[in-house]
C-alpha cells in the first residue's frame, strides 16, 4: 500500500480515494480488474444476487414529430423527437429511450420510412393500384435562406397510364414548394436521355409550381395536395430508367 504513485497493487491518495491495481484512482474505490462478493449496495438498494430471467428487445417506435409526446412502445414515456424500444427483463415490459430522432433522423426515416422528425412534406406516389409513401423532398430545406432545387430519387411512381402523385404534409411545419417537375433518367452505358415532366393538374395553385419564379405553394400540416403529371415517353429496349422528383423550396418549422 503506498500514497508515492508507485506500483503498489493497493494505493490511496491524499484525497482518499482507493485503487486496486490503479495509481491515480479517480472515485473513493477504482478497480482495474474484476470485483467478487456476497452482495452490493447502492445506498440501502442491496443485492446478493442478480435477477433471474432473460430480456429480449421487441419493437422500436418513433414517436410523433415535437409537439405528439407519446408512450407508444409500452409502459414508460419516449420524449418528444426521441425513439424508444421495447425491451422484456424477466416478463416485465418497459420502454427505453435508444436514440435521439433529432440528431439522426436522415437515417432512420426522412428517407422515405415512418415519420419521426420534422423535417420536409412527403411524396405519395401512385403505382398503378394505390399511393405508396415514396420520399420525401425540399429535404432539409429548413428556412427561406437555404432554398434550393433538389432532387430525390423515386422508387414507386408508375409511368404508365396517368402519372399521379400527392404532395402531404404530416408535421408541424409550413411549407413553401415553389416547382415541382418529374425527372426521368434513361441510360444506356455511356448515353443518357432526360426528360422533365411538368405538372398538368393540381388540386390548388397549380400555377404556383410550374415554374422556379417565387411563387409558392404553401402547405400546413394536414394538408393534401392531388398532382398529375405529364406523360412519359416508352424506354426504349436495353434502356434503364430512374425516376426522380425535382422541387424547388423551403419549409419552417412550427
Amino acid at each position: 500500500m503506498s500514497g508515492d504513485g508507485g506500483d503498489e497493487g493497493v494505493f490511496v491518495d491524499n484525497a482518499g480515494n482507493v485503487g486496486i491495481g490503479v495509481v491515480s484512482p479517480t472515485e473513493k474505490l477504482d478497480v482495474n480488474g474484476n470485483i467478487k462478493g456476497s452482495g452490493v449496495c447502492i445506498g440501502t438498494d442491496c443485492k446478493t444476487s442478480w435477477p433471474s430471467g432473460t430480456a429480449s428487445w421487441g419493437s422500436v417506435c418513433n414517436p410523433a414529430a415535437v409537439g405528439a409526446c407519446s408512450s407508444c412502445c409500452g409502459p414508460g414515456t419516449v420524449p418528444c423527437g426521441y425513439m424508444g424500444r421495447q425491451v422484456t427483463i424477466s416478463g416485465t415490459t418497459i420502454c427505453l429511450v435508444t436514440a435521439s430522432s433529432q440528431g439522426s433522423c436522415g437515417a432512420l426515416a426522412c428517407d422515405g420510412g415512418v415519420s419521426c422528425c420534422p423535417w420536409c412534406p412527403f411524396f405519395y406516389s401512385w403505382d398503378g393500384q394505390k399511393y405508396v409513401k415514396d420520399t420525401t423532398f425540399i429535404y432539409k430545406l429548413d428556412g427561406p435562406e437555404k432554398e434550393d432545387i433538389q432532387l430525390r430519387e423515386l422508387t414507386h411512381l408508375g409511368l404508365t397510364g396517368t402519372i399521379k402523385a400527392k404532395i402531404v404534409e404530416e408535421e408541424p411545419e409550413t411549407s413553401y414548394i415553389d416547382m415541382v417537375k418529374i425527372l426521368v433518367v434513361d441510360r444506356q452505358g455511356d448515353s443518357k436521355k432526360e426528360y422533365e415532366l411538368n405538372p398538368v393538374y393540381s388540386s390548388r395553385d397549380l400555377e404556383k409550381i410550374l415554374y422556379s419564379d417565387d411563387q409558392y405553394l404553401v402547405t400546413n400540416q394536414g394538408d393534401e395536395i392531388s398532382l398529375e403529371f405529364e406523360p412519359a415517353p416508352a424506354l426504349p429496349d436495353g434502356w434503364t430508367r430512374q425516376v426522380f422528383i425535382k422541387a424547388e423550396g423551403y419549409y419552417i418549422l412550427k
